[in-house]
């Protein structure tokens, strides 16, 4: 048989496919490239398009057999199997998810630094830290010049407590790049103000703020950090802030309760936590804050209505 001749008569299916696809008609594609793999079972590329239109119609294990069948005849496709694991995520398999990426490495273990990221998110997921540790290191040996690993391992150290480690991932991290997702700004600041590094914390939560300036958490982080500098009035306004991001941010609420009892201004403290228990009627521990502040503002029966829906 003659492979290229065999290979361009389905790249002929494949072309329609796409023209299929790109005007939306999935079924029409799905037909074309169904026949493409028919007549050149290891084009690589059919079966990926061909598990677009089943991801699109949110076919999930038909589009999974698609990578199965590029895997079968290339090991080395990491995206083949990389996509398989999401989509077993999704299906909420997560033994699933590590199965298939440690059979990956098992068939090949040269794979790129963000696939043993992936492998080690989902031991994370799945609470097998020593496990994910491990594999982050990997990832860190592959490539030391990707931040990925570094942040990935300062959380790692904080989830087991081990702050002073965790400043110093997180400090790595940062010096190969300040460009980083949200929530490790947060987490360096606060493992940086654990780590007795208030200032620092103060700086690097203010970075965080300046390249997403439209995130809550960080502004109430800001916040909490700024009440222990004793910047109080300027720890107020970012609670604000916090709150006219999010509306319904409980936490900001509740804090910004907190420094307003701290500060004697009672009545706005109740306001606070009158807000954070209309969004969130559940929060029993701010149920007994409101009861302590009602008592101190002489309105002991309704203190009592709050202990009790505290208990």
């Amino acid at each position: 048989m003659d492979i290229e001749l065999t290979k361009k008569e389905a790249q002929v299916y494949l072309e329609r496919g796409n023209e299929y696809q790109n005007q939306g008609e999935l079924e029409q594609a799905r037909e074309c490239y169904e026949q493409a793999v028919a007549i050149f079972p290891e084009y690589t590329e059919v079966w990926l398009k061909l598990a677009e239109v089943y991801e699109a119609q949110v076919k999930i294990d038909q589009a999974i057999d698609c990578y199965q069948s590029i895997v079968q005849y290339n090991h080395s496709h990491h995206i083949a199997y990389s996509k398989t694991a999401k989509l077993r995520g999704k299906q909420g398999n997560i033994a699933q998810v590590i199965a298939t990426l440690q059979a990956a490495i098992s068939k090949q273990p040269e794979r790129p630094v963000w696939f043993y990221i992936q492998y080690g998110d989902a031991l994370d997921k799945n609470k097998q830290s020593a496990e994910a540790i491990q594999t982050y290191k990997k990832a860190i040996e592959l490539n030391p010049n990707n931040s990925v690993g570094y942040r990935k391992m300062g959380n790692q150290m904080m989830q087991q407590n081990k702050i002073a480690q965790a400043v110093e991932y997180y400090d790595r991290a940062f010096a190969l790049t300040d460009e980083q997702p949200v929530w490790v700004y947060a987490s360096y600041s606060k493992a940086l103000n654990r780590h007795g590094s208030l200032d620092k914390a103060i700086d690097i939560c203010q970075l965080g703020i300046e390249k997403n300036s439209s995130n809550a958490n960080l502004y109430c982080i800001f916040a909490s950090l700024l009440v222990q500098k004793g910047a109080l009035n300027e720890a107020i306004s970012n609670y604000k802030k916090a709150i006219r991001l999010e509306p319904q941010f409980v936490p900001a609420y509740k804090q910004l309760g907190d420094l307003f009892r701290k500060v004697n201004h009672l009545d706005y403290a109740i306001k606070c936590y009158q807000k954070a228990l209309e969004i969130n009627p559940q929060a029993k521990h701010i149920y007994r804050l409101l009861g302590d502040v009602l008592v101190a503002g002489g309105r002991d029966r309704e203190a009592q209505h709050c202990y009790a829906r505290a208990s």
